[in-house]
């Protein structure tokens, strides 16, 4: 769904094997993913955490970001 669709999809139901393929569909187009899990991204990401207008370079960025911020909703 995520490569066929625009919606925000809720990356809490995937686990750590799919970090993979999460960062494939991104590199072919813009994703809005959201986590109540910290998710172990196999390798360097640049992402945006949207909750905090933050960009991360890297699994430990996303994990100091997401600790420091934790798994608020973005509408709260």
């Amino acid at each position: 769904m995520m490569l066929k669709t625009d919606y925000e999809m809720w990356g809490t139901a995937c686990g750590d094997n799919c970090a993979k393929w999460i960062l494939k569909i991104a590199e072919k187009k813009d994703i809005t993913v959201s986590f109540e899990h910290l998710m172990n991204f196999p390798e360097d990401i640049k992402a945006e955490i949207v909750n905090t207008g933050k960009i991360v370079n890297n699994d430990m960025e996303f994990m100091l970001e997401v600790l420091r911020y934790g798994f608020k909703n973005k509408e709260c």
